[in-house]
C-alpha cells in the first residue's frame, strides 16, 4: 500500500483516510492545559512520580521532529519528554505511551495513558528500549528520507484519476497498483503545469501539451517512458533501460525519486 506521510503540526485534521493509501501521521506536538486548571494533583505527579504534566505558563520548546507522530503531555526533571504516540494524548486513548530522554533515546514507557496511571511510582523502572520512534532535528530533515504530501493535493489527485486508468490498473496486483500510484505521484510534484491524464494508444500517460510521460505496468514492474531518460542514463546505474530507452522500476527496487522526478520535469517542461 502506498505511504503517505502527514505533517500533524501543520494539519487541520487529526486523521485522514485515502483509498489505497496509508497515511501516516508525523511530527511533534504539545499538549498543554489551562493554568488554571492546576491543582494539588497534578502538583503531586510532579512531586511524588516526577511526571510534570505541561501547562500554559510552562510550555517546552522542542527542538525534534519525530516520525510517527507523538503528543508530547509531560516532562521530566531529567530532561525528558512522556507522550502518545500516534494520537492526541487523551485519558480515553489506547494508543502507547513513549519517553524520550534528553539525549534522544526513545523507550515504551506504557502500553496506554490509563496503564501509565496504574502505577506512576514505578514508570521510569519499566521503561523498554523501543525503535518505533525516529527523531530528526527537523521536518526539512526528515523530509530527506521521506515523501510528506499536501493532503488536499492527494485527496484531489485521487479522486480525480482518470476513470479508464483506474479500470485499466484494476487487472494488476495491489502491488503494481501501489508502485504506480508512487510513481503517479512523483509526475505531479515534478511540474507545476496542468497534466491531461488519459489512456494514450491503451496506455497511461500524463501530457503537457506535446511531451508526454507514460507509465505501463507489467506484473513486476513498471516500464517509464519519458524523453529526458536518454539524456540522464548516469542518473539510474543499478537500473534496466531497454532497447527503446523505457527505464524499468521492478517490485523489489527503491524508488530513485529525486532522478525521477527532474526527468519528469525536463520531459514535461513546454519549451
Amino acid at each position: 500500500m502506498r505511504k503517505v506521510y502527514l505533517d500533524m503540526t501543520e494539519a487541520n485534521c487529526t486523521s485522514a483516510f485515502v483509498r489505497d493509501v496509508e497515511v501516516i501521521p508525523a511530527g511533534t506536538t504539545i499538549y498543554s492545559m489551562q493554568t488554571k486548571d492546576k491543582d494539588d494533583t497534578y502538583q503531586r505527579f510532579a512531586v511524588e512520580y516526577d511526571i510534570h504534566f505541561i501547562f500554559d505558563d510552562n510550555v517546552p520548546k522542542l527542538d525534534f521532529y519525530t516520525i510517527p507522530y507523538i503528543d508530547i503531555m509531560a516532562v521530566d526533571s531529567c530532561g525528558g519528554y512522556i507522550g502518545t504516540i500516534g494520537e492526541m494524548s487523551s485519558l480515553d486513548s489506547s494508543a502507547p505511551i513513549c519517553y524520550i530522554d534528553r539525549d534522544g533515546k526513545c523507550f515504551l514507557a506504557a502500553e496506554s495513558f490509563k496503564d501509565l496511571l496504574k502505577n506512576p511510582k514505578l514508570w521510569k523502572t519499566q521503561l523498554k528500549p523501543y525503535d518505533g520512534i525516529m527523531l530528526f532535528h527537523s521536518k526539512a530533515e526528515a523530509q530527506e528520507k521521506f515523501a510528506f504530501f499536501d493532503i488536499d493535493r492527494l485527496v484531489r489527485e485521487e479522486l480525480s484519476m482518470n476513470e479508464a486508468i483506474k479500470e485499466y490498473l484494476g487487472q494488476y496486483p495491489a502491488e503494481i497498483r501501489e508502485l504506480y500510484g508512487n510513481l503517479r505521484t512523483l509526475i505531479y510534484d515534478s511540474t507545476p503545469q496542468a497534466l491531461e491524464e488519459k489512456l494514450w494508444a491503451k496506455l497511461p500517460s500524463y501530457c503537457a501539451g506535446a511531451s508526454a510521460v507514460r507509465l505501463i505496468p507489467f506484473k513486476d514492474h513498471i516500464n517509464i517512458e519519458a524523453r529526458a531518460i536518454a539524456s540522464h542514463k548516469d542518473l539510474f546505474a543499478g537500473y534496466n533501460i531497454t532497447p527503446k530507452g523505457m527505464l524499468q522500476i521492478y517490485l523489489n527496487q527503491d524508488i530513485p525519486a529525486d532522478s525521477l522526478k527532474r526527468i519528469f520535469a525536463e520531459t514535461l517542461f513546454a519549451e
